[in-house]
Parts: structure tokens; C-alpha cells; sequence
């Protein structure tokens, strides 16, 4: 009966240490959190270098999603009453993006990180941006109705994101057409439209500070339908 225990003891043992391999893989393949721990520590500022309160920091991750189970924009950061705010398990090549309603939005910032890398006095400044007017049309050049009320995003042009919360903005036209979008960061932006998700069309424009860019789309419909 003893003998009977220690063999089992010794199996279990056994089949431990030959599956350790494979379960090495698994987390690092289908869980990569469990596996990275480096921390981003930084201050979110306005346009005069005051400390912002209250400002949404992400990480997002643009690698290969379908591979790699990362969180992005799931655990953001929120900074504190000194504008500053603190990121953990920040999953490796990532970029950091900051916003605050009614005082702007961050320049997107790349970071390469190590596993337990911690990454100290970051600064993101947040721009006020300007403005992006458009118009929905139909082929013929006329506005279109309330039922074709069409939805409209914006984000950089250099990044697609993953989550609809890390767009600069996603609205619905009005009943004539048209959209006005303030606080858009300068640079280039991608303006994107569509019936639903996903998007059907795109325009890329430059953004200038305290200015109004104009965006124009116009959306074929099917034969007597407005």
C-alpha cells in the first residue's frame, strides 16, 4: 500500500516536469500578462504646462491581436490632482495615448519596452487642437435624410485602433448631413464613415491648431430611396 503511494508520488512528479515545458508555452502564448510586468509612470499637462487632473491614459498594443490577449485601452489610467498617473503590466511595444474633455488630446507616444521595465517621468502635453466640419451626401450632391443618418470616427492616421473608446471621436451625422467634431489634435487624421461598423470610406486630412478642416462624403443609395 505504502509502495502504491510513493509510485504515485513519483508519476505525478514525473508528469509535472515533462508538462512544464508546455505550459510555459500556453501562458506565453494565450497570456501574455501573466508574463509581463513592466510599469509606466509619467504627468499628463495642458497646452501652458499645468498639471491636467482627471485625463484618461491608455497603453494600446498594435501587434497581432489574434495571437497576443492584450488589454489595451481595458485598463487605463486616470491621473491624480498632480496630473500624474501610473501604468502596470504594460504588455511590451506599446503607445500611449492621453485625453481630457474640453482640454484636449496627446500626441500619440511609442515605447519599447522590456519585461519588468519600469519607464519614470514621462510627459504628455495635451493639444486643443482644431476643428472638422463635413457633410454626408448622396450621389447626387444633396443632403442626405434622417433615416441615412450615418456614423463618423476619427483617429490618427497612423494608428487603427482596436476599441471604439480610443478614437478621438465617434458621433452620428445630423438629420441634413452634416457633423462638426471639435478638439481634434493637430496632424494627420483619418476620418472615417459608414452606414454602421465598419467604416465604408476614409479621408485622411491635416489637422492645424485653432483651424477648420472640411471633410466631404458622398454615399451612392439605392434608386428612390433618400
Amino acid at each position: 500500500m505504502r509502495f502504491q503511494a510513493w509510485s504515485g508520488l513519483i508519476l505525478t512528479a514525473l508528469g509535472l516536469l515533462l508538462l512544464a515545458p508546455f505550459g510555459c508555452v500556453v501562458v506565453e502564448n494565450f497570456f501574455p500578462l501573466w508574463i509581463w510586468r513592466a510599469e509606466v509612470r509619467g504627468r499628463v499637462t495642458d497646452e501652458l504646462g499645468q498639471p491636467v487632473s482627471g485625463a484618461r491614459v491608455v497603453a494600446e498594443y498594435f501587434g497581432d491581436r489574434s495571437k497576443d490577449v492584450i488589454p489595451g485601452s481595458r485598463s487605463p489610467a486616470i491621473t491624480d490632482v498632480h496630473g500624474e498617473f501610473e501604468l502596470s503590466s504594460v504588455p511590451g511595444a506599446v503607445t500611449l495615448f492621453a485625453r481630457k474633455d474640453g482640454v484636449g488630446i496627446g500626441q500619440p507616444l511609442d515605447l519599447e519596452l522590456e519585461d519588468g521595465q519600469e519607464v519614470d517621468n514621462v510627459e504628455i502635453s495635451l493639444d486643443p487642437g482644431g476643428r472638422i466640419t463635413g457633410e454626408c451626401l448622396g450621389a447626387d450632391g444633396m443632403p442626405l435624410s434622417r433615416r441615412w443618418r450615418r456614423w463618423i470616427s476619427v483617429e490618427q492616421a497612423d494608428y487603427r485602433h482596436w476599441g471604439d473608446e480610443d478614437r478621438i471621436a465617434n458621433i452620428r451625422s445630423r438629420d441634413d448631413g452634416e457633423f462638426v467634431i471639435d478638439g481634434v489634435p493637430t496632424g494627420e487624421v483619418r476620418v472615417m464613415l459608414g452606414p454602421s461598423f465598419p467604416f465604408t470610406q476614409e479621408r485622411i486630412v491635416t489637422v492645424k491648431r485653432g483651424e477648420t478642416t472640411h471633410v466631404r462624403f458622398e454615399t451612392p443609395l439605392e434608386p428612390g430611396k433618400r
